[in-house]
């Protein structure tokens, strides 16, 4: 099994037991490198919706001076 890891070559036996454990990091590493980039677009998307009902609230909630103190940032309680 050919791995490159910052544009250096590697050659490894991976049925030769005596490369189990490196193995078994690359089984993590490539889970990672799978996962991270679907965590980026569920984290994207999150944020997109977050952003739309954010505004979506504000349209709907009157339009008449806030009643807290613009310098606070206030959470809703739910």
């Amino acid at each position: 099994m050919n791995i490159n890891i910052d544009g250096k070559d590697y050659e490894v036996d991976e049925t030769d037991e005596k490369n189990a454990e490196l193995m078994g990091v690359l089984g993590v590493v490539r889970t990672g490198d799978n996962a991270l980039p679907l965590l980026q677009h569920i984290q994207q998307c999150v944020q997109a919706v977050h952003s739309g009902k954010l505004q979506e609230l504000k349209n709907l909630l009157p339009k008449d001076e806030p009643k807290a103190d613009a310098k606070t940032k206030t959470k809703l309680k739910t």
